[in-house]
C-alpha cells in the first residue's frame, strides 16, 4: 500500500516535505497535406526536462536533486489509399537521460527506464461494407533498459530486447433502429 511519510520525517523518498517535480517542454514541428487532402504529414522536434526529481544518495538517504532529459523527433503520415483504405504510420526516435542524479538503468547507464530509442507505429483499417470495416497494425520498439535493482545479482536481463506486435480489429455499426 502507499502510504507518504510525515513531512521532513523518516528515510522516504515519499516524503511531504520534497518539491513538487517541475517539466518544461518544448516542441517545434510542421504539418503538410498534400496529394488532394488525401496524405497528411507531421514532423516534430521535442525536448522535455524535468527537475526536483527525488534521488536516493549514496548513505541510502534521499534528496532532491535529480534531473532528466528526454529530446528527439517524431514523423508521421496519414493517409487514404483509397476512399475506403486508411493507413498511419509514425516514427519516433529519442535520447532520455538522467542528466543529473544517479543512473537508474540497470546496466549503471544514463538511460532512463523503460524508454525506447526507437519506436514505429503502423496501422491500416479498410471499410468493407458501411457497416463493417477491418483493420489491423503492427507496434515496434528497439530496446530499452531496464530500472536499477542490483548490477551484482540481477534479477533480470539488463535491457529488453527488440519487441514487435500485431494487433488486429474489426468493427461492425448497426444504423438499424429499435
Amino acid at each position: 500500500s502507499f502510504a507518504l511519510a510525515a513531512s521532513g520525517s523518516g528515510n522516504s523518498a515519499n516524503r511531504t516535505d520534497f518539491k513538487p517535480q517541475k517539466a518544461k517542454s518544448s516542441e517545434l514541428g510542421t504539418k503538410w497535406q498534400i496529394f488532394d487532402n488525401r496524405l497528411l504529414l507531421n514532423a516534430a522536434l521535442f525536448r522535455t526536462d524535468i527537475e526536483n526529481e527525488v534521488a536516493a544518495n549514496d548513505d541510502g538517504t534521499w534528496s532532491q536533486y535529480g534531473k532528466k532529459r528526454v529530446e528527439g523527433y517524431e514523423l508521421s503520415a496519414t493517409g487514404n489509399l483509397t476512399p475506403d483504405w486508411t493507413i498511419i504510420a509514425g516514427y519516433t526516435q529519442q535520447h532520455a537521460t538522467v542528466t543529473e542524479g544517479q543512473n537508474v538503468a540497470q546496466d549503471g547507464s544514463s538511460a532512463l527506464a523503460y524508454t525506447p530509442k526507437h519506436a514505429f507505429t503502423l496501422w491500416t483499417q479498410y471499410q468493407a461494407t458501411s457497416d463493417l470495416s477491418v483493420g489491423g497494425g503492427v507496434r515496434c520498439q528497439s530496446e530499452k533498459f531496464l530500472p536499477y535493482v542490483d548490477i551484482k545479482t540481477p534479477i533480470v536481463p539488463a535491457k529488453l530486447r527488440n519487441q514487435a506486435g500485431i494487433v488486429g480489429a474489426a468493427y461492425y455499426a448497426s444504423t438499424k433502429q429499435q
